[in-house]
């Protein structure tokens, strides 16, 4: 036989029934007007067009003519242009793979 909490309150006991009314039920809804536009919009779009930026930079690079004699730029200026090209090949690698 299963047993019931049955509260003593009549209050208590007629709002777990469902036929009370809570004083949040009772309070009137708050009009709040709908942003079209927002931060977060402006965010995530200059995000979207930054990485689209630097995917376009990066594939203009890939149509240049295939030249055997790859010279490659030692100073240390160059070195996050080239970590920033590993790492987009490993993410379209990554995205390709899914």
């Amino acid at each position: 036989m299963a047993q019931v909490y049955v509260p003593d309150d009549p209050r208590v006991r007629e709002q777990l029934e469902g036929g009370g009314t809570t004083a949040h039920a009772e309070a009137p809804p708050r009009l709040r007007k709908r942003q079209r536009f927002g931060v977060i919009d402006l965010a995530v779009f200059l995000a979207v067009g930054a990485a689209i930026t630097l995917l376009v930079l990066a594939a203009s690079r890939w149509v240049a003519p295939l030249t055997p004699n790859v010279s490659i730029d030692l100073s240390p200026a160059v070195l996050p242009a080239y970590a920033g090209y590993s790492l987009l090949r490993m993410l379209l690698a990554y995205l390709l793979s899914l």
